[in-house]
């Protein structure tokens, strides 16, 4: 299914925003809160894909088997050889990383989309590092299956009062490395939040806004995430989360009243977006120990960084060509049943 270009094009924005977080941590760990909005991203995502995973399964009953194998098609191949790829280095060049080492039950549970504990950083972190947005991913898109198995009518209902459930679950006191912990995050609730801006959608309630709320929207995502910064413990899901909803919501909003300009550069971004984010980490582990040989002064920083991040950009737009396109495509092939096969 083809999206509108509006939602390319932030998928192209929060997977550079991740990216650039990474890049800027690797040279300033110390000025974090300086820059730890570029980790919204994230959020960014979740919102989107709580938005088009009501979109694809909207006025539709039933489906739910064809609805999870299309997900893990789209979703699984890359992860497990981008996986693979870091397992290799890992036992391969062992001293290649610090930030991890090899534990099998902890490499099983990244290839299987369990949260484990990472091995060295003593986090919920699958091998593959931002594979664990993916753990959250595959525990949305079961909850989307399940849903699909009830009526139409109830779905929305019926995927959010279990977000909603666990989020609550994750306002009471628990030890941050429980599953409990896991999947009670915050973080859950902005699925839901994509999901209900994809119900709203249906009622047409972009098309009766004013031509001016989406830019409303905008305007006030960015206050909502400069005054939810300053209420104490509040938690991500709702901090983060609420501008990321209005963010997109205004965006698409305005998409609907105004249209959107037609960007190929970018919508080629929005469409290696999910290779971009997998495959950075892996690069940047390489890239990162070439440039401390000869980076010595900010201003030297500076120009790595550029390079690195154009250099993350650029390979995850080739693995994008070359190994998730023909990946999909080769899923989408249609293929003769056995018996037919055998018959000609």
């Amino acid at each position: 299914m083809k999206f509108s270009a509006v939602i390319q094009y932030l998928r192209a924005v929060a997977a550079i925003m991740v990216l650039c977080y990474h890049v800027v941590l690797h040279w300033i760990p110390e000025q974090k809160p300086h820059y730890l909005f570029l980790s919204g991203g994230v959020d960014i995502f979740f919102v989107i894909s709580g938005f088009v995973m009501w979109s694809l399964t909207a006025g539709r009953e039933g489906g739910a088997w064809d609805f999870f194998s299309r997900r893990l098609k789209r979703i699984v191949p890359l992860y497990w050889l981008m996986t693979t790829a870091m397992l290799v280095v890992l036992v391969v060049l062992p001293g290649a990383t610090l930030t991890s080492k090899f534990d099998l039950g902890h490499v099983v549970s990244s290839y299987l989309f369990i949260p484990a504990i990472h091995p060295v950083k003593g986090t919920f972190e699958p091998l593959l590092f931002p594979g664990w947005t993916l753990n959250y991913e595959m525990f949305f898109y079961v909850l989307i299956t399940l849903a699909l198995l009830g009526p139409m009518r109830f779905r929305l209902a019926l995927i959010l009062i279990p977000l909603a459930g666990l989020t609550a679950m994750g306002l009471i006191p628990h030890s941050d490395r429980s599953l409990v912990a896991f999947y009670s995050n915050s973080l859950l609730a902005e699925f839901g939040m994509g999901c209900v801006l994809g119900a709203l959608l249906e009622k047409d309630l972009a098309e009766r806004a004013p031509p001016w709320a989406g830019v409303a929207m905008i305007g006030l995502a960015i206050a909502a995430f400069f005054g939810l910064a300053q209420v104490p413990g509040l938690a991500r899901g709702f901090a983060w989360g609420v501008p990321a909803a209005l963010f997109v919501s205004g965006w698409v909003f305005n998409e609907r009243a105004r249209g959107t300009a037609r960007w190929p550069l970018v919508q080629l971004l929005g469409d290696a977006s999910y290779a971009i984010y997998l495959s950075h980490v892996i690069v940047l582990s390489a890239l990162f120990q070439i440039a401390h040989r000869f980076v010595r002064s900010v201003p030297a920083e500076i120009g790595a960084s550029v390079v690195i991040t154009l250099t993350c950009i650029t390979v995850g737009v080739g693995v994008y060509w070359f190994v998730e396109k023909p990946i999909i495509n080769w899923f989408k092939t249609p293929r003769l049943k056995p018996a037919v096969a055998a018959a000609e």
